[in-house]
């Protein structure tokens, strides 16, 4: 399980969260050989709902968070 935590807003909208996450699944795939992730974002966290859609995941459930899922 990992953890990310919200950015500085000075360093938000940058492509940050996109490299980190996007080198998380490639380590996680290949060394690792993860091929489903899951994440949980709080319901009025909409930029991360975003990026993570982005990416390609799909919306799984949704409660008091969204969790959305991809498999590679």
């Amino acid at each position: 399980m990992l953890h990310f935590l919200q950015s500085e807003p000075a360093a938000r909208g940058r492509g940050f969260g996109k490299q980190a996450v996007l080198a998380m699944i490639i380590y996680c795939a290949e060394n690792v050989k993860t091929t489903t992730f899951v994440v949980k974002i709080g319901l009025s966290n909409q930029p991360s709902i975003t990026l993570f859609t982005k990416l390609g995941f799909a919306e799984v459930s949704h409660y008091q968070y969204v969790c959305l899922s991809q498999c590679v």
